[in-house]
């Protein structure tokens, strides 16, 4: 629906698009098995950053890597967003990241010589045939359990 419209009579109805408009594939799993339910805000607007993939470096293999600029300017993605909800949905199996020349503590290494390193991700379809509730409620324990 178009939400810009100024009272509920002058909405535009919904229409499928056709196959020359741009559209984004998102895993069925991800509502048939209650991950919209579950994700954070954040996590959802990373995870169609990643299906969209608008403002992506080329990469041969499919990972995306998108500059501070274009997910500020196409996703309204912040620098804390991001970082806090990569890491989840990496937990809960759903993305794939690399962490390209970076420490353990995710900060870049040698960052004031070679400047920013971009972070790779790829959806992982599989992840979302998972039951949401109870893979989210696994990763999340063992995200917030000591480590040994």
């Amino acid at each position: 629906m178009d939400e810009r419209a100024a009272s509920p009579t002058d909405r535009m109805t919904y229409r499928v698009p056709t196959m020359k408009e741009p559209t984004v594939r998102v895993p069925s799993g991800f509502l048939h098995h209650g991950w919209v339910h579950v994700l954070e805000d954040s996590e959802i607007a990373l995870l169609l950053m990643v299906a969209c993939g608008r403002g992506t470096l080329p990469d041969p293999e499919g990972w995306i890597a998108i500059p501070a600029g274009e997910r500020l300017l196409n996703y309204g993605l912040s620098r804390d967003a991001f970082s806090a909800a990569h890491p989840v949905l990496k937990e809960m199996g759903l993305l794939e990241v690399q962490s390209i020349r970076r420490h353990s503590d995710g900060q870049v290494i040698d960052f004031s010589t070679e400047g920013p390193s971009l972070h790779r991700l790829r959806i992982v379809p599989d992840g979302f045939e998972q039951n949401a509730y109870d893979c989210a409620h696994e990763a999340l324990e063992r995200l917030n359990s000591p480590r040994n």
